[in-house]
């Protein structure tokens, strides 16, 4: 999927026409979170902020024990219909039973969900051999669940995708390019809509075309290169026409291949684009490197960073503050080469409509791209 994703990146790039987020399937290398503390009788927590937490109730241990929480990526991953919604962690050690329950807390991420309602998380334990669902109490205003556990293993919230009804898989978009060149930045506007007869997170995979398609005053035209709809033609060099927090309405006139449907998103109120490194810039993988961007505020950024050989990539979120240092221990799973650096940062709300997967969204959003050498 990274490949067809950064063929049609480059594709896009090139024309100043970048309309896709890729980042669905990315892989991070981020450096994994842990957490150590001993807790004895009396009882107490462990936690990794903003992840996990173990309470463990006085009474329910007999000696004082080192227990460690850590974020793995090399567990047994599910398969099936389960899909994560958290990280994964082993809690160490493992085995240990306790007198009376321990209370486990996972924060899960919403936008994983993928159109599965936040009522059908389930936080399981790994048995044995395969994933075990346990009772489970989901504090959706918090982004968490809660469970009881008797004893330690590893841990994941999840959702079951076979819950999610299919229909047309649409992604609805208005989206500012921009890119960074001696001191200039360029701002290239483009509305898009893509609609599939299945779920394709990053490239159409069965692209419906004869669809009647606005936003706003804009019409939507059909262009096969892409596999979607969009305003202006891909190519098309015109001043910037999108409002900065404005709201977009997009409508769906129905047809025989996909039904009637108005959806609407606030474009974000900042053009965050990156000024450093430079296009083209060099930097070693035994290197930090610090990225910085422009007109910074609210909300949070992505920053993307996709190979050109499609072999190795790497994602973080964080602030919209103007700055991050990626360390050169995030570089440690990638290859020499050129790569396409990007900063991601938007608005995005699922849609809940008739004869549409309920993976379908809506979005407002900011992308600029550069390329850079890591060697």
């Amino acid at each position: 999927m990274v490949k067809s994703c950064l063929k049609l990146l480059l594709i896009l790039m090139s024309s100043g026409l970048l309309i896709v987020n890729c980042s669905d399937d990315s892989s991070t290398n981020s450096e994994p979170a842990m957490a150590e503390n001993d807790i004895g009788p009396e009882g107490g927590t462990i936690e990794i902020a903003g992840g996990i937490i173990l309470s463990i109730p006085s009474g329910a241990l007999t000696d004082t024990i080192t227990f460690e929480i850590a974020e793995i990526s090399d567990g047994s991953h599910p398969t099936g219909n389960l899909k994560p919604v958290s990280s994964m962690y082993s809690i160490e050690p493992s085995g240990t039973i306790f007198d009376s329950p321990a209370t486990l807390t996972l924060h899960y991420d919403e936008s994983k969900l993928g159109g599965v309602s936040e009522s059908a998380i389930v936080a399981y334990t790994y048995e044995i051999s395969s994933w075990g669902a346990l009772a489970t109490d989901v504090h959706s205003g918090d982004n968490y669940v809660t469970v009881q556990i008797s004893h330690l293993s590893d841990f994941c919230a999840m959702v079951d995708t076979s819950l999610v009804s299919e229909g047309i898989y649409t992604k609805l978009v208005v989206a500012r390019n921009i890119m960074y060149y001696s001191d200039v930045a360029i701002f290239t506007d483009v509305i898009s809509a893509v609609f599939d007869s299945v779920y394709a997170p990053c490239d159409p995979i069965q692209p419906i075309s004869g669809v009647n398609v606005g936003c706003d005053q804009y019409s939507l035209d059909w262009y096969a290169l892409t596999g979607s709809y969009m305003y202006p033609e891909p190519g098309t060099m015109m001043s910037p026409f999108i409002q900065l927090g404005k709201n977009y309405q997009f409508t769906v006139t129905a047809s025989d291949a996909v039904p009637a449907l108005v959806s609407s998103i606030d474009f974000p109120d900042h053009n965050p684009y990156v000024t450093s490194p430079a296009y083209m810039s060099i930097n070693s993988l035994s290197s930090d490197l610090m990225v910085t961007w422009q007109s910074y505020g609210a909300g949070t950024v992505e920053l993307i960073l996709v190979s050109a050989a499609g072999d190795s990539s790497y994602m973080v979120e964080t602030a919209n503050d103007g700055s991050h240092l990626i360390t050169s221990s995030n570089f440690s799973g990638l290859t020499a080469g050129e790569y396409a650096l990007i900063l991601n940062h938007y608005n995005r709300e699922f849609i809940d409509a008739f004869g549409y997967d309920p993976r379908s969204f809506v979005a407002g959003r900011v992308i600029s791209t550069t390329m850079i050498i890591l060697q």
